[in-house]
């Protein structure tokens, strides 16, 4: 298995299109707004509406700072700020947070 970690410019949603790889199964990772207020109560059933987290009350929450939601990979990533191979997904997402243009 290959770890490889490609930090792009573009904010993917999970509405955005998707496309396959022809070769590898790569995903990307929508990255979730820093939590301003209310956060989500542990153990709720979540639901990701473009950049929203909502809770099974339809209220708007968010998850603590760091956190990333997989999906399928998106036809548009925008391009590469940093790509680093051999990291964990842990490790890709410090990067991520530490790289100021990265957005997925």
């Amino acid at each position: 298995v290959q770890r490889s970690c490609h930090l792009k410019h573009a904010a993917a949603t999970m509405q955005a299109a998707a496309r396959a790889h022809q070769y590898l199964d790569y995903k990307t990772y929508v990255q979730v707004p820093l939590c301003i207020s209310h956060v989500c109560a542990e153990g709720t059933i979540l639901r990701l509406d473009a950049y929203s987290i909502v809770d099974e009350g339809g209220e708007t929450c968010c998850l603590p700072r760091h956190s990333y939601v997989e999906r399928t990979l998106v036809a548009e990533e925008g391009h590469e700020v940093r790509g680093d191979l051999h990291v964990t997904l842990a490790e890709c997402e410090k990067l991520c947070d530490l790289t100021g243009a990265c957005r997925s």
